[in-house]
């Protein structure tokens, strides 16, 4: 879905002036060629693989996703948001969708979730809450990704995926894990 209103609120947010005509036109190429990766079976695949390997099961499998141009982070879970703009293309949009349906995945799910949460704790008491939580979404995603894109792209992404400032302990610490 495309949300004007809501892309604008975030340009805003940047403080940077909002076009909608440019923004339109750019959200529409965009997707365009993200559903050349992201299909409707790759869809199903992606949302049944992470309830095979988590053992939890969608609550609700209609789930919207709101594609806007400027926002802090590549993607968030509630609402389902996803930065067009500053991705490496589409696949990396692609491998942002998995990672915050695991995310949207593991909220359904909270009450099993919070064992494996402190369980996790346990096993890496010196990281923050943040790193805690995304060991086991990155591990998610890059395990998805690659069953279902079947393309070192990701395999290259979750690599670079180490550096990045916000995230990147917990991918560093799946790659230890899952070399």
């Amino acid at each position: 879905e495309y949300s004007s209103v809501y892309d604008e609120a975030w340009h805003r947010a940047f403080q940077e002036e909002f076009n909608l005509k440019k923004a339109r036109t750019n959200y529409k190429k965009v997707i365009t060629q993200v559903k050349k990766t992201w299909t409707k079976s790759k869809e199903k695949e992606v949302m049944r693989l992470l309830s095979k390997y988590t053992g939890l099961k969608w609550k609700n499998k209609n789930i919207i996703v709101y594609f806007v141009h400027k926002f802090p982070f590549g993607g968030m879970s509630d609402p389902l948001t996803i930065r067009i703009t500053g991705m490496d293309g589409t696949k990396r949009i692609s491998s942002c969708l998995v990672h915050e349906l695991a995310h949207v995945l593991s909220w359904q799910n909270w009450t099993k979730m919070k064992k494996l949460h402190q369980h996790l704790a346990s096993l890496f008491p010196h990281e923050k809450w943040n790193i805690i939580k995304h060991i086991y979404i990155c591990a998610l995603e890059r395990r998805v990704c690659s069953e279902v894109f079947k393309d070192k792209y990701y395999e290259s992404f979750l690599e670079k995926a180490g550096r990045a400032p916000l995230n990147g302990r917990a991918y560093r610490i799946v790659d230890e894990i899952y070399p």
